[in-house]
């Protein structure tokens, strides 16, 4: 029996951060394999991250943070700056929608 293909998660934040690392990485002129070689992972596997699709583990972000030449901590807070964003994303529409709510009663 064929296996299914799994749905891959595609959460906000992921792809924030996945679109800063394809950013960082096209100003230094590198293709995704180029950046993939010197961070020591797969090519496919970087394009999953840059697509928002891959979750990569604080291994990978250090292995992408060297080969890009920017300090760990700056993919770190650029997580948390992402991480905060979202949640006051979150808690401005959960507010607009019960203030909404009220309206309508």
């Amino acid at each position: 029996m064929p296996r299914k293909a799994r749905k891959p998660a595609r959460h906000p934040t992921l792809k924030k951060l996945g679109s800063r690392i394809r950013e960082l990485r096209q100003r230094q002129d590198l293709s995704q394999e180029g950046l993939a070689d010197h961070a020591g992972i797969g090519r496919s596997y970087m394009s999953g991250i840059e697509r928002g699709v891959r979750n990569c583990s604080t291994l990978h972000l250090v292995r992408l943070a060297h080969a890009l030449r920017v300090k760990v901590g700056d993919l770190s807070r650029l997580v948390s700056k992402l991480v905060a964003s979202d949640r006051v994303q979150r808690v401005f529409l959960l507010t607009a929608e019960s203030a909404g709510t009220r309206e309508a009663s």
